[in-house]
């Protein structure tokens, strides 16, 4: 049976049949192109999402570091201020206290140690006392030899005492050597600046902590 088709056009079929298949062939070439550049696109997307996120994630950190370091220091500057304040009204308490101290019955033993103190801590075995008014009227002549008494008996050694007509303008007294090369400066401000370490340790130890 012939074929009712002629040469030319089975030639004809078979190109448009190929032309199709090739067709198909770059349409799915073209698709699964498409995708993956969906794919690398979104996962560059996600990529620069990630980073973003990370970036302000450090961002915010460091801001509240920084928020926290300036907290912590205006806590620690109001602390210290506080601390300040605190010692601050307890040698100014303390002061007034010595101030009423002065004009107490009990001053007046207090003014033998404070001679007993210097006489110690100088050499020899003359000494001059240099004192304020209210000390010049407590060491009178009766007071001075109970102070040398009780000096020889602790210390161990005889001293005479010289009270000096110069006057200290605050409470307490200041020994001064026969020689006037060395002194012991005992005055009550002059006590409360060297014991204040001492009593800063202590009232904060009961205050502060």
């Amino acid at each position: 049976m012939e074929d009712p088709l002629p040469a030319s056009e089975h030639l004809l079929e078979e190109i448009r049949e190929q032309s199709a298949a090739e067709a198909d062939e770059i349409l799915k070439q073209a698709a699964e192109e498409k995708k993956r550049i969906l794919a690398e696109a979104q996962s560059e997307a996600e990529k620069v999402r990630s980073e973003a996120v990370e970036r302000a994630e450090r961002t915010a950190e460091s801001v509240r570091r920084k928020i926290l370091s300036g907290v912590h220091l205006e806590v620690q500057r109001q602390y210290l201020d506080s601390r300040e304040e605190v010692m601050s009204a307890v040698f100014d308490a303390l002061i007034e206290k010595m101030a009423r101290y002065r004009e107490s019955k009990a001053y007046r033993s207090f003014l033998k140690r404070l001679v007993l103190e210097g006489v110690v801590a100088l050499e020899g075995d003359a000494f001059s006392l240099v004192m304020g008014d209210v000390e010049k009227r407590i060491m009178t002549k009766k007071t001075l030899d109970e102070t040398v008494r009780m000096i020889e008996e602790s210390a161990g050694k005889k001293v005479r005492l010289t009270p000096l007509k110069r006057k200290l303008p605050e409470a307490g007294i200041v020994v001064v050597s026969s020689d006037e090369r060395m002194l012991f400066d005992n005055r009550i401000a002059t006590r409360i600046e060297r014991m204040k370490d001492e009593i800063r340790l202590e009232v904060m130890n009961r205050v502060m902590a």
